[in-house]
C-alpha cells in the first residue's frame, strides 16, 4: 500500500503559485490502494513437502518415530541375517546427508550407515582407487578388514553405504557377515 500526500502537494503549490489561499488548512492526507485485482476463482496451488515412503509392518515400533523424520532412506536387515528381537533394540541416527543405524546382538554389533555426500579431492591430488573386488546388492562393491573391523562398501541409488561389523568376543567371519547383511538389507522410509 502506499501513502500519499497528493492534497497538501497541491495546497503547497498552490500557495507558491498564488493560486489559491495560503493559510488555508491543507486536506488531510488519504491513502490509495495500488491496482487492486479481483479475487480469483481458481484455487491456489499449494506445494507441500514430498511425502516419505509408507513403513512396511515388519519395521519395529521402537524405530518407527526416527525412521519417519530421516530425509534418507533407512536400510535395515531382514531375516535371515537379522532376529527381528535383534532389530528392534536397534538405533536409527540421521541428518540432512547421512543416516546411520546401529544393530548389537550377542556376537557382533552391526553399523549400517549411508551418505549422499559428495566430495572430490583437491585440485591436483592423486587418489588411486582399487577396483572393487566384488559385487554387493548388483553394485560394483569393496569388502574387506581394518584394524579389527569388517566392511563391505558399494553405491546405490545415488547414496554411498557401508555395513561396518565389529566381532564381540570371539571371532567371527565378519566379512562374510557384512556382505550378508547388505545383501539382505531393504530400504525402508525416506523422502520420495
Amino acid at each position: 500500500m502506499i501513502t500519499t500526500n497528493t492534497p497538501r502537494v497541491v495546497a503547497l503549490l498552490a500557495c507558491v503559485f498564488g493560486i489559491a489561499a495560503c493559510d488555508a488548512d491543507p486536506p488531510t492526507a488519504q491513502t490509495e490502494a495500488l491496482e487492486e485485482t479481483a479475487p480469483s476463482s481458481e484455487t491456489p496451488e499449494v506445494i507441500a513437502p514430498p511425502a516419505h515412503a509408507a513403513l512396511p509392518t515388519w519395521v519395529p515400533a521402537s524405530l518407527r518415530a526416527s525412521i519417519e523424520t530421516s530425509r534418507l532412506p533407512v536400510m535395515l536387515p531382514r531375516e535371515p541375517a537379522m532376529r527381528a528381537a535383534d532389530l528392534a533394540t536397534g538405533t536409527v541416527l540421521h541428518m540432512d546427508r547421512w543416516v546411520s543405524t546401529r544393530i548389537e546382538t550377542s556376537t557382533y554389533i552391526a553399523t549400517i550407515f549411508g551418505t549422499d555426500a559428495h566430495h572430490e579431492p583437491p585440485r591436483g591430488a592423486r587418489a588411486d582407487v582399487p577396483d572393487p573386488d566384488r559385487t554387493v546388492r548388483g553394485q560394483p562393491a569393496y569388502a574387506y578388514e581394518n584394524e579389527d573391523l569388517f566392511y563391505a562398501q558399494w553405491s546405490e541409488d545415488g547414496i554411498a553405504w557401508e555395513v561396518e561389523i565389529d566381532c564381540l568376543g570371539a571371532t567371527c567371519d565378519g566379512v562374510g557377515l557384512a556382505t550378508r547383511i547388505a545383501e539382505s538389507l531393504e530400504p525402508v522410509g525416506g523422502v520420495r
